[in-house]
């Protein structure tokens, strides 16, 4: 929300950004379903997580095929081992660890832990890219913190009760 808040109102169209965001939500979700499901059923995450990845790569690889798009690549060290680092540690690694930890304590729980993925993205950011912090984005950041607080609170309130 606040966080973003400027790129969405530099977007011309930003209904779409909304619908695309809450699909993209959705479709999240399902996904956290069919892994904690298909842990269930014994499929180690990382086979699963690598197949996933694998359709998913033949799906965008065939629409950029029907759209006429090329596929060109740099091939300078310093592109190389940075798409090398986002494929290995930052896709398959981070999300074979997030779906082990859906499948050990459930994907409602887990699911918490997402909220602070995009505030550790922009501290990354900060440091790795210069990103400028801007009050919005403070304001977000502080909503993001208290609404964890409250659902810890809230969660710890639970568990007391029972």
């Amino acid at each position: 929300g606040l966080i973003f808040l400027p790129e969405l109102r530099a977007a011309e169209t930003i209904v779409m950004a909304i619908l695309l965001g809450g699909a993209g939500t959705l479709l999240f979700c399902t996904g956290n379903l069919l892994s904690a499901a298909t842990q269930q059923r014994g499929v180690h995450v990382l086979a699963s997580t690598c197949w996933g990845m694998l359709y998913g790569t033949a799906f965008m690889g065939l629409v950029s095929l029907v759209r006429g798009h090329e596929f060109t690549i740099d091939l300078s060290p310093l592109y190389l081992g940075s798409l090398a680092w986002l494929v290995i540690v930052s896709s398959v690694l981070a999300l074979a660890s997030y779906l082990t930890l859906v499948g050990r304590i459930g994907p409602g729980r887990a699911g918490y832990a997402t909220v602070i993925f995009p505030v550790f993205a922009l501290l990354i950011s900060t440091f790795m890219e210069g990103y400028q912090w801007s009050l919005l984005a403070i304001a977000g950041l502080v909503l993001v913190m208290a609404g964890n607080v409250i659902m810890i609170r809230a969660r710890e309130q639970q568990t007391i009760r029972n």
